[in-house]
């Protein structure tokens, strides 16, 4: 996400932070609703969220010190 919202963050003039939030907001929608992932398949995230969950296994790493979960759609 980070190398598709960099390039963009140095093309914009922003003025005040109000205009930077309403930049990220139409950033994230663009991004997970429209834009095809090529990590995914072609697939948008929003696709991937409809997608019914088949397993969920708890992870950890780090000796415990991060935490989460691994599902497998």
């Amino acid at each position: 996400m980070f190398g598709t919202l960099n390039p963009l963050l140095r093309q914009l003039v922003i003025p005040h932070g109000g205009t930077l939030q309403n930049a990220l907001d139409e950033f994230k929608v663009f991004y997970n609703q429209v834009r095809p992932h090529q990590n995914l398949n072609g697939l948008r995230p929003a696709d991937i969220r409809q997608m019914p969950i088949k397993e969920v296994r708890p992870v950890q790493a780090l000796a415990g010190l991060m935490r989460g979960y691994w599902i497998r759609r």
